[in-house]
């Protein structure tokens, strides 16, 4: 799955880019792919806000996105 991808799904979930998200709910964002779609995207939304100086929560262990 691609950022663009990505931004999509975030957007129509939540209003706004995976950059306006708080560090929760881009968790929260990888944790909704991962059941919609079965692709695990957390590392890439990690990163990404990583390169923007923004935080992402980390999963709990046992999660779906762990």
């Amino acid at each position: 799955m691609t950022i663009n991808q990505i931004q999509t799904i975030c957007s129509e979930r939540y209003g706004v880019g995976i950059a306006g998200l708080d560090s929760t709910a881009a968790l929260w964002l990888a944790e909704h792919i991962m059941k919609t779609e079965g692709v695990n995207v957390y590392k890439k939304i990690f990163n990404l806000r990583d390169k923007l100086g923004m935080g992402t929560a980390y999963p709990e262990f046992g999660s779906i996105c762990f």
